[in-house]
This record gives C-alpha cells, sequence and structure tokens, in this order.
C-alpha cells in the first residue's frame, strides 16, 4: 500500500498587500507561505530574453529580460534548442550578445543581484511537470509503491515525445490515467503558446506569468488527501473555484469560503505557532527544549532535556530525542530554513537508540515540500542534514534586522558601554579648550555612571580638570551617547 502524508486542512487569508496560506496537520501549523504582493515573486516566470553581455570569466550571461536589473545566466544552465543538451564551458562562445533567448526565473532577486535564469524550462500541472531540457521520466520520491511507480512510468514513457521529460508528481498516485493525459496535452499546448508568442517578440518580454499566489498554492502545496480547504475572502474563493474546476476537480467539494468576524489565522488558533516560529526557543511538551542558532555557514540546533529524567537518564534522553526529531522537522519546514543543518541531540550511549532516532527523524522530513538529506550521525555524536533552499526563510519576510545589535542578537552591557562613554569623553576633553563637558545618554548609562561608575567619572574629572555633568534622555538607546562642549 503506498504511503500518503495527510494534512487535515488548508488555510487562505487575502489581506490588501499580502496573502497568507497554510497548512495544518493534527491541529498544528506545518507550513505557512506569506506572499507580499507589493513585491511579487518573479520564480516560475518565462521570459523572452536577450543576451546582454557574456562573461567568460564566469561563464555566465547577463540577461535582459524587460526588468530593472538583468538576470543572470550560469552556462551549466544553457540548454541549446538544436540538441537540448548542457553545453560545457568552452562552448560558451556559442551564444553572442543581442542573441534572443527563452529563459525561466529560478531564483528572485536578492539585494543588488539580479534574478538567476535557466533555459532548462519547467512547466506545472496538479499531476505533472514538464521539463523541455530534458528527455526521461521520473517518479516523485513521495510515491513509496513501486507497482504505482512502474505503472506511471510506463504509462508516461508511452506517451512522452523523445524530445520531452516528465516527472510524475504525488498527486499522480491516485490521479485516473485520463487526468495525467489530460495534463500533459494542456503542458504541451502551454509550451506550444510560449514559442509562438517568442517567435513574434522584438524586444525582451514576458511570454508567461506564474500563477497567482492562491492558485500556486492549489496546485503546489495541497496534498491529494486534504481534508478541508478554507479562504477567507470571496474575489480568492472564486479565483481558486475556477482553478479546481478546471485543473484538480476532486478538491471541488472541499472548498469553504470563511465568513467569520475574526481573522482566519487567529480563529484556528494558530498566532502562537507563528509567534513560536520566530523565536530561537521552542518548548518541548516533555519540558525540554531546541534552541536555534543560524550562522552564515550553516544552522544549528540544540536539544536540551531541562533536567527532565524520568526513568534513568537513557532513556530519558532517547525519549527527549525523539520527541525533538518529531518538532524539528515540524520547525524547518515551518520557518522554511535551508543549507546546511547539525543538530546536537542529548547524548545517547546505545547505537541502536541513534539508529531509531535517525530513523525517525527521516520519516518526519519525508513529507517536507523542500528536499532534504539526512547525512547522519558524525563521530562526535552530531546529526548531519541539509534542506534545499526554495522561498525565503519565514524570518526574513517577517522581520528585519534590529537596528540596535545590527542581527547580533546581543548588546553591551550598561558598564561596557559606560566605560566607552568614558574612554571617548578622555580623547574629546583632549581636543577641546572648554571649561566643562555634558554627556548625553540613556538611562541605563547614566545610571551606572552615577552608581558602580561614580569612581570612575570622578577620577576622570580629577585627570582633565573639568566638570562632566551627566544627562539623561530616554529616546537614547542604551549603547548611544554623545558628548557636547560647554564654553571656552
Amino acid at each position: 500500500m503506498c504511503k500518503t502524508n495527510w494534512v487535515d486542512k488548508a488555510l487562505i487569508e487575502v489581506r490588501p498587500g499580502r496573502i497568507r496560506s497554510g497548512l495544518i496537520s493534527k491541529g498544528r501549523l506545518v507550513e505557512l507561505i506569506v506572499d507580499d504582493l507589493n513585491f511579487p515573486s518573479l520564480v516560475g516566470n518565462i521570459y523572452q530574453g536577450r543576451i546582454e553581455k557574456v562573461v567568460h570569466s564566469l561563464n555566465a550571461f547577463f540577461v535582459d529580460i524587460g526588468i530593472e536589473r538583468s538576470g543572470f545566466l550560469p552556462m551549466t544552465e544553457v540548454v541549446m534548442d538544436s540538441e537540448k543538451s548542457t553545453f560545457g564551458k568552452n562552448d560558451i562562445g556559442l551564444l553572442c550578445e543581442g542573441d534572443k533567448i527563452i529563459v525561466q526565473v529560478k531564483k528572485d532577486p536578492i539585494e543588488f543581484k539580479g534574478p538567476k535564469l535557466t533555459t532548462n524550462l519547467t512547466l506545472i500541472s496538479p499531476t505533472v511537470i514538464l521539463k523541455t531540457g530534458e528527455n526521461n521520466v521520473k517518479i516523485s520520491r513521495r510515491i513509496h509503491c513501486d507497482e504505482t511507480r512502474l505503472l506511471l512510468k510506463s504509462m508516461i514513457d508511452g506517451i512522452a515525445n523523445p524530445d520531452e521529460g516528465f516527472i510524475a508528481r504525488t498527486a499522480a498516485a491516485k490521479a485516473p490515467e485520463q487526468v495525467i493525459k489530460s495534463d500533459i496535452t494542456m503542458l504541451r499546448e502551454e509550451y506550444l503558446e510560449i514559442l509562438n508568442k517568442s517567435q513574434k517578440a522584438r524586444k525582451p518580454i514576458k511570454l508567461l506569468h506564474c500563477l497567482g499566489s492562491v492558485e500556486r498554492v492549489l496546485r503546489d502545496l495541497i496534498p491529494i488527501n486534504i481534508k478541508k480547504i478554507i479562504i477567507d475572502d470571496a474575489p480568492a474563493f472564486l479565483i481558486a473555484k475556477r482553478f479546481v474546476e478546471k485543473r484538480a476537480p476532486a478538491l471541488k467539494d472541499l472548498l469553504q469560503c470563511y465568513k467569520g468576524t475574526r481573522p482566519l489565522f487567529e480563529d484556528e488558533k494558530l498566532i502562537d505557532d507563528i509567534e513560536q516560529a520566530m523565536s530561537a526557543e521552542v518548548k518541548l511538551p516533555s519540558g525540554g527544549s531546541l534552541i536555534f542558532s543560524e550562522t552564515p555557514a550553516l544552522i544549528a540546533i540544540d536539544v536540551n532535556t531541562a533536567g527532565t529524567s524520568k526513568g534513568g537518564h537513557d532513556r530519558s534522553s532517547f525519549e527527549t530525542n525523539l520527541e525533538a526529531a518529531a518538532e524539528i522537522a515540524r520547525q524547518i519546514r515551518l520557518r522554511n530554513l535551508s543549507g546546511l543543518f547539525v543538530i546536537d541531540f542529548v547524548s545517547m550511549k546505545s547505537q541502536s537508540n541513534k539508529d531509531k532516532v535517525q530513523r525517525i527523524f527521516k520519516k518526519f522530513v519525508s513529507s517536507d515540500s523542500e528536499t532534504v538529506f539526512v547525512g547522519g550521525f558524525t563521530r562526535f555524536g552530531l546529526m548531519e542534514f541539509t534542506r534545499r533552499r526554495g522561498r525565503p526563510s519565514l524570518n526574513s519576510i517577517l522581520s528585519e534586522v534590529c537596528e540596535y545589535c545590527n542581527g547580533k542578537g546581543s548588546s553591551f552591557t550598561p558598564i561596557t558601554c559606560g566605560f566607552r562613554a568614558l574612554d571617548r569623553l578622555r580623547v574629546e576633553c583632549k581636543k577641546q579648550t572648554s571649561r566643562g563637558m555634558e554627556l548625553k545618554t540613556s538611562k541605563a548609562i547614566a545610571k551606572v555612571l552615577k552608581g558602580e561608575l561614580k569612581s570612575a567619572l570622578y577620577s576622570l574629572e580629577i585627570e582633565l580638570g573639568k566638570k562632566i555633568s551627566i544627562i539623561e534622555d530616554g529616546s537614547y538607546c542604551d549603547e548611544y551617547f554623545e558628548i557636547i562642549c560647554r564654553g571656552s
């Protein structure tokens, strides 16, 4: 029997300028997507581009696609139409400045970088994906039933053209054969339309706009065995209804339009889940906790028992780690974290217990919408794994770097800041001929200068022969101060 991953319901909450979409399993939020409609994603859009610059040192091209910043196209992402094969490093000269080229956005622009592009186009339907730069058939890794995998591969192989590649999605496992064939026909028509538009284009233009937020959620995130889809906006509900009637009729009876007075996510009691996903610490039911530490190189996750020791240390450690494995899988998906991870589980002596924890963790991440590769335990007892980078992380969308600590997550103590202020006063006083100085600072620094550092302040006044007045300003943050000269 084929394994499936149950999701109780999907929520789509629409606000002017923002759409939040969430998946709920057993009453808890497992995935959240926040779309800023003022800055829509370009990923999936297909453009008629023009080679703007060939950069041999990068083995890549810059492509004008008709937007503010040129796109970046590595040579490894170039598939030539004539042979449907990716050319190597020495073939960069096959494309010249001014050449027309059809490209698709793989990654959105980031800061000063333009979007990352590919010529290997991907067109998506509810049951299958068409890959224009390939000529083989693949089956979703989430379809575990060998018999189903063989049947799907045989069927799609029988109707695929030599220059087409297909991927059977998870939904294909339970979809009727006619639905899959219908989706393939639709994708072929979509591709022909793109080619026709490209032939008529005289300048860089958009050939295909990716689906809107509501349709994309219905297409990409909702498993075939979802129980309920709730949308809190009437126009969005109509968009969803038209989409499922055309693309996924099985979902039609699952659509519900929410008419409650409270915000949808609040009514479903999910606000705490969202706030927890923004926190570095996550409490476990047993009393233990997880600590997430993000660095540019990797993400470290520390598992703490918080003193729980029921049934002995080894048993307690094992049970806490099992609990942590499930919650870590949920949190990385909810937070949409990616890259390299290390987990410092509670120490376990038994190799059998380590193997069980690893198997459980693999089981929970198997339902993730992004690819997760579990490398296992290192010689130092840390578990390594990676998660493919897709959308921006939840933290990067919902928060910004703190203007006071610049993202460090910590700040200098008031005493440290007090000593820094005294050092700066010493330097500035020796430059000035004024009779006195004023130090305008925060309440916290003023308090230590009048308390713990009172003697240090007095010693500085004796050394400089000047009176130093401390002025509190409630608008100043703890690390900031201003030096003002008085008279001459």
